[in-house]
């Protein structure tokens, strides 16, 4: 099920980083080249942006992918590192609990406002926190489950790629 989950997200984050590529593109030729800006270049690129970065942040969570520092880590005993993923994974599993609650919120309390050029809602834009920050969630509680039934999600040692 989470591949297709990834393969959905992984195939919507492409075509809206072309997408905003273009959009962005097309901007910068009218803005420069044909002196005749479009405003709502800005704002579709924009919105484009905010999408692709928070699912990105999942796909990235998802792969084990995210920034880490893994020196003192590494140095410890496969039993405490297993514990440290565990209380790690609680702690980061109850922040994704209150961002897709606030997130939700907040989506509902701009649901009302729309932007200035496009007339989007811009609950509909805010709704990508909750969205990304549910699927981490799930994918953390997923790796929790691993973890108390022997399936490891322990980061990879990419400390070599530096």
């Amino acid at each position: 099920m989470s591949a297709v989950v990834d393969r959905v997200i992984e195939a919507l984050l492409a075509a809206l980083m072309a997408v905003m590529c273009i959009i962005v593109f097309i901007g910068v030729f009218f803005r420069y080249v044909l002196v005749q800006p479009l405003g709502w270049t800005e704002e579709v690129g924009r919105f484009c942006l905010i999408w692709s970065s928070l699912l990105g942040a999942y796909i990235a969570y998802r792969r084990l992918d995210h920034i880490q520092v893994d020196a003192i880590y590494r140095r410890l005993s496969a039993t405490t590192r297993r514990r440290c993923r565990i209380a790690s994974l609680f702690v980061v599993s109850a922040f994704l609990a209150a961002l897709v609650i606030d997130g939700i919120r907040y989506s509902q309390a701009f649901l009302a406002s729309y932007s200035p050029i496009m007339d989007a809602s811009l609950g509909m834009i805010y709704l990508a926190l909750p969205i990304s920050a549910a699927l981490m969630l799930l994918a953390a509680l997923t790796n929790l489950w691993g973890e108390f039934h022997g399936r490891s999600s322990e980061p990879p040692n990419r400390g070599d790629q530096l």
